[in-house]
């Protein structure tokens, strides 16, 4: 006899659970972008990463061109190197850049690109076209930004992979030895 109230109010708890839609479920339904912006900035701003991409994905085209362009691009790039896809956080940091140029934020969008091609290059290891193309990026943006706050740590990055060139020259010498 006591388990059927305690059923009723678990199936009445569920029933009235599964209404209820979370607020990226409703994000995802609406067509207010306002909403779906100020959204995106909140689960970016909360540390949501893999949600604010989502709506940022979904809000860039209607954007394009407006205001709101170049901080939805910024905060999408950030989601993804946040969230550890360092390829596309690299691409979005690019096309930031080369899309805004003259933006304030654009010298940390280009050390960004190459910063986050570093982290997604291998160890010494493995093939190292992925950290030559480190090495070339992080290059480019000291030849673009001689006096930038980044100097130093660009230059840091540059020697840590060559030395993983060295070392890397190295082992395949012992080994053809």
């Amino acid at each position: 006899m006591k388990k059927a109230p305690i059923l009723f109010i678990l199936s009445v708890l569920l029933i009235g659970l599964s209404g209820c839609t979370t607020q990226m479920a409703r994000l995802e339904k609406s067509s207010n972008y306002v909403e779906l912006l100020n959204g995106a900035i909140a689960f970016y701003e909360k540390g949501q990463y893999s949600k604010a991409k989502t709506l940022f994905e979904k809000i860039q085209p209607i954007y394009q061109g407006t205001e709101y362009a170049e901080k939805i691009r910024y905060y999408w790039a950030f989601s993804e190197y946040y969230m550890g896809l360092y390829q596309l956080s690299a691409y979005q940091f690019s096309v930031f850049y080369n899309t805004y140029a003259r933006s304030p934020l654009a010298e940390e969008a280009q050390y960004m690109e190459a910063y986050s091609l570093y982290l997604d290059s291998p160890g010494p290891d493995l093939e190292q076209s992925s950290s030559e193309e480190a090495v070339l990026m992080m290059q480019d943006f000291l030849n673009r930004y001689p006096v930038s706050q980044y100097y130093q740590e660009a230059n840091g990055i540059i020697d840590e992979l060559q030395v993983r060139f060295e070392t890397k020259a190295y082992q395949t010498a012992k080994l053809y030895y």
